[in-house]
């Protein structure tokens, strides 16, 4: 057996808990999770993450806008006071 020495409780709890979780050995948690933070760190920098996502679709939505408009006003023709479509 190895003996851990995480000197910090809160990170030594959040190991534990992402072990739990993942069905990792604490070992594994300790080792993958900064590797996994780091990806989507690199992921998002690259332009490959949720925000790159979001902005690509409002740069390819936008221009089908006529001036003035706004989603709200855009979601207002389409769904009624119930919040159903019309």
């Amino acid at each position: 057996m190895r003996v851990r020495n995480v000197k910090k409780p809160k990170a030594d709890g959040m190991v534990t808990e992402l072990a739990a979780i993942s069905g990792e050995t604490l070992m594994s948690a300790f080792e993958n999770a900064p590797a996994r933070a780091l990806g989507g760190e690199l992921t998002e920098q690259r332009g490959g993450g949720t925000v790159a996502a979001i902005l690509a679709f409002a740069a390819k939505f936008a221009p089908g806008m006529t001036d003035g408009s706004s989603s709200v006003a855009h979601a207002n023709l389409l769904y009624g006071d119930d919040g159903m479509p019309v």
